[in-house]
C-alpha cells in the first residue's frame, strides 16, 4: 500500500468480490513510492523527501505584535497554510510554536526616561515598565524626587537609577557637640540626636561628674531621649560597690553595713553541688537566697560539705480500674425543652474539656445521648424516650419506652482528644430544643434505672446516669406515679395557642409505673444489690445554669425534687450524688463526681521505701503530675511506717485528688546500710 500502483491491487480485489479467482502479488509491478509528510519548505518540520502533503507542518515564529520578536512576514506565510489545513495538528496541538519572549513595555509617567506619551495604545504592549533617574543620596534636597519615584513604583513595575549628577542642595543634619559619641565635624544643622556614653550613677567607680554637667546642659535644650524614644545616655557603669549580709558567705560584710554606699548585695558561697547528698540542702539554701540577690556558688564537693549520699526512689502511680472494671457506659438524658439552650451548650463545652481525663481512665467509654422529649409539631411517629399511644387516639398520652440513644460517642485509651471533641461537636453542635415544656427528668431517670436493674449488665462495665434538666417540681411525692402536667404547642390553624391538658400518666410498659418507691422496692428485691451498687455508682443531676431557681431542702422550688430523691436513695444505702445544681460550670462536676469519683481511683496509699535496721530520714517527697508540673507533699501529709525492717511512706488520704492526677512519686531519703 505504500506504492501508487497498489490501487490496481485493490481494483482486482473488488472485482473478485463477485467472481472467483485470485490476485498474485508481484513486487516488480510496485511503482510510484508514496511518502507522506510536510511539504511546505517554510515550515520548521519540512520533509524534502515527502511526495504527499499530510497537513503536519509546524511553524516557529512569534505571532504576537506586543513582543519584540514579532515576525509579520512569517505570520502571514503561516496563515496561508493554516487557511488551507487549519490552525491545529491532528492531536489538537497548535501548529504554531511561539518564540515570543521579550514583551514590549510602555510608561505613562511624564517624568520617566521612557515616557510613551499621553495617548499610548497599551494594547500593543505587554506591560508598563518605567525608568527614572534621580538623586539617591538622602542628604540632598533633591532626594525627595527619588522618594517620589519609588512611591510611584510601589504600584508599577520599573526602577529608579541613581544619578549623582542630579544631587543638589547638600543638607547635613548631625550632632554638632564635639563631646558626643556621634559628633560629626561636617554637619551643618544640629539634629538634636547627640549620644553620650559615660557613667552618670555616683554609686559606680566610673561616675564622671564633669561629663554629667555638660550633658545636662544639652538635655535641657534637646530633651533626655532621642527621636525614637530611646535614652541619649548610654551607661558604661560596670564596677559597683557590693556587700553581703549572709554570715555563711565567703565575702560576709559584717553587721554594720552602710547600704547607701553600696549598689547591691553580691554574695559568694561554697557548697556541695551533688544533689544526691545531704550537703546539697545547703546548696539549695544558698540558691534560694540568691533568687533575690546577685552572687555565685562555687561547688565544693568535699566529704565535709557533702556528708551522706541521698537516694531517690521513684515509683509510678497508675490509676486502677475500680473493682476490675474495663468499660463504662455514661448515659446523658437531655431535656430538650425551650429553656435548655444554655444548659445544653454548657454540657457540650464541659464534655469537650474533660475529653483527656476520659482517655486517662484507661477504659473503653461509651457516651449515650437521649432526649427527654420532642413535642414540636407532632407527627404521630416514635419519639426519643416516648411513644404515642395510638389506642387513646390523641396527643395527650404517651407510653414511656426505653429505646436506643439518638447518638453515641466512643472513647478508648488510644483515642485522640481532637477526635473526641469533634464527635461531641457533631452530636451536640446542632442540638435542637423545642417550644414545649417537658418536665420529666426524674421520671425518665427512674425509668432508665429500672431498665438497668432488669437488664443483663456486663460485669466489666460501670454505668453512670446523668440527667440534664431545669424542671421537675411535680414529682416530689414518691407515693404517686410519675404524673405530668404537660404544656406543648399545637401548630394547626385552629389550635394556634398554648394549651394545658389535664394530668397524664406515663405508663411503664413493663406492668408497673415508675416512681421513687417502686425503684427502691425493685432495688431492695434484687438478689445482687451489693454488686449492683458498685456497678452503676453515681447518679448525677445537673441543672439551672443561671441559678434562677436554686434551692435547698425545705423550699418548694425545682431543686427540691432532686434533693428529696437523693435523700430517699441514701436512706437505703443506694449510691447517689446530686451535683451542684447551681453550678456555673459542669466541667468540675463531671471531673470530680464522675471521672475521679467513680471511674478512676488510686491503687494504694502506701509506697515501699527501703529495708534497713535503722529508721531512714526522708528529706522530701514530690509528685510528678501528668501535666509536667511537680507538687511537693507537705510533711504533715505523710509518715513513716514499718513492718520489721521494711519501711514505707504512708500518704494521707486527703491527697487522693492529687494522686489521681499524678504520674509518679519521688522520695528523697538517707539511711544507714
Amino acid at each position: 500500500p505504500t506504492y501508487e500502483s497498489y490501487k490496481k491491487y485493490e481494483e482486482f480485489l473488488d472485482y473478485l468480490k463477485n467472481h472467483k479467482g485470485k490476485v498474485t502479488g508481484v513486487a516488480s509491478l510496485c511503482q510510484g513510492k508514496i511518502i507522506e509528510g510536510c511539504m511546505d519548505s517554510g515550515a520548521s518540520n519540512f520533509d524534502p523527501t515527502a511526495t504527499v502533503e499530510n497537513s503536519t507542518c509546524e511553524f516557529d515564529l512569534c505571532p504576537d505584535e506586543r513582543y519584540i520578536e514579532y515576525d509579520k512576514a512569517k505570520k502571514e506565510y503561516a496563515d496561508k497554510y493554516i487557511l488551507k489545513h487549519g490552525p491545529n495538528l491532528a492531536n489538537g496541538k497548535s501548529r504554531i510554536n511561539s518564540t515570543c519572549s521579550t514583551g514590549k513595555t510602555y510608561c505613562t509617567h511624564p517624568e520617566s526616561e521612557n515616557y510613551s506619551g499621553a495617548n499610548v495604545d497599551t494594547t500593543k504592549y505587554v506591560s508598563e515598565y518605567c525608568e527614572f533617574k534621580a538623586c539617591a543620596d538622602p542628604t540632598y534636597e533633591s532626594h525627595k524626587k527619588y522618594l517620589e519615584f519609588e512611591d510611584y513604583l510601589k504600584n508599577h513595575d520599573g526602577r529608579v537609577i541613581s544619578t549623582p549628577s542630579l544631587c543638589r542642595d547638600k543638607i547635613i543634619e548631625a550632632c554638632l557637640d564635639n563631646q558626643a559619641d556621634n559628633y560629626r565635624a561636617d554637619g551643618t544643622v544640629e539634629s538634636g540626636q547627640c549620644i553620650y556614653t559615660f557613667c552618670s550613677d555616683p554609686r559606680y567607680s566610673e561616675y564622671d561628674h564633669a561629663k554629667k554637667n555638660h550633658v545636662d546642659g544639652y538635655i535641657s535644650k534637646h530633651g533626655p531621649t532621642l527621636s525614637d524614644g530611646s535614652s541619649r545616655i548610654k551607661s558604661n557603669c560596670s564596677v559597683g560597690n557590693t556587700y553581703c549580709a549572709h554570715s555563711e558567705a565567703e565575702n560576709y560584710s559584717g553587721t554594720n553595713i552602710d547600704l547607701t554606699k553600696h549598689l547591691e548585695e553580691y554574695c559568694e558561697f561554697k557548697a556541695c553541688s551533688l544533689s544526691n547528698y545531704e550537703g546539697y540542702d545547703k546548696y539549695l539554701e544558698f540558691e534560694d537566697y540568691l533568687k533575690t540577690r546577685k552572687g555565685k556558688i562555687t561547688p565544693d564537693n568535699s566529704a565535709f560539705n557533702c556528708q551522706r549520699a541521698i537516694l531517690r526512689e521513684v515509683k509510678p502511680i497508675k490509676p486502677d480500674v475500680t473493682g476490675g472494671f474495663e468499660k463504662a457506659t455514661i448515659t446523658l438524658i437531655l431535656d430538650d425543652s425551650f429553656s435548655m439552650d444554655n444548659e445544653i451548650a454548657e454540657v457540650r463545652k464541659s464534655l469537650k474539656e474533660v475529653s483527656e481525663q476520659f482517655i486517662e481512665t484507661g477504659k473503653d467509654i461509651t457516651l449515650n445521648f437521649y432526649r427527654i422529649s420532642d413535642m414540636l409539631n407532632e407527627t404521630r411517629e416514635v419519639k426519643p424516650y416516648m411513644k404515642l399511644n395510638r389506642e387513646r387516639g390523641n396527643f395527650k398520652y404517651y407510653d414511656v419506652e426505653f429505646m436506643d440513644p439518638f447518638d453515641s460517642v466512643l472513647i478508648t485509651p488510644n483515642s485522640a482528644v481532637s477526635s473526641i471533641r469533634s464527635e461531641i461537636d457533631r452530636v451536640l453542635g446542632d442540638f435542637k430544643t423545642t417550644g414545649a415544656g417537658a418536665e420529666l427528668g426524674l421520671c425518665f431517670t427512674l425509668r432508665h434505672l429500672d431498665d438497668l436493674i432488669k437488664s443483663t449488665r456486663d460485669e466489666k462495665t460501670q454505668y453512670v446516669t446523668i440527667v440534664v434538666s431545669d424542671e421537675d417540681n411535680q414529682h416530689k411525692d414518691n407515693t404517686h406515679s410519675c404524673y405530668k402536667e404537660a404544656v406543648w404547642w399545637y401548630s394547626s390553624p385552629t389550635h394556634g395557642v398554648f394549651q394545658t391538658p389535664s394530668a397524664t400518666v406515663y405508663a411503664d410498659n413493663q406492668g408497673n409505673e415508675s416512681y421513687i418507691g417502686s425503684f427502691i422496692d425493685m432495688f431492695e428485691g434484687y438478689s445482687e444489690k451489693d454488686k449492683l451498687k458498685k456497678t452503676y455508682g453515681w447518679l448525677g443531676f445537673i441543672y439551672d445554669e443561671y441559678n434562677s431557681q436554686c434551692a435547698t431542702n425545705g423550699q418548694e422550688i425545682h431543686a427540691e425534687t432532686y434533693l428529696d430523691f437523693k435523700d430517699e436513695l441514701e436512706n437505703h444505702n443506694i449510691p447517689v450524688a446530686v451535683a451542684d445544681v447551681c453550678a456555673d460550670s459542669y466541667t468540675p462536676i463531671i471531673d470530680e463526681k464522675v471521672i475521679k469519683g467513680f471511674l478512676s481511683t488510686v491503687n494504694s496509699y502506701d509506697y515501699f521505701l527501703v529495708n534497713t535496721a535503722e529508721t531512714p530520714v526522708v528529706h522530701e517527697i514530690n509528685l510528678e503530675m501528668k501535666d509536667g508540673s511537680y507538687y511537693k507533699i507537705p510533711g504533715n501529709l505523710y509518715q513513716l511506717a514499718n513492718q520489721g525492717n521494711d519501711f514505707y511512706i504512708k500518704l494521707d488520704k486527703s491527697l487522693y485528688d492529687k494522686l489521681v492526677d499524678a504520674k509518679s512519686i519521688m522520695v528523697d531519703f538517707t539511711y544507714k546500710k
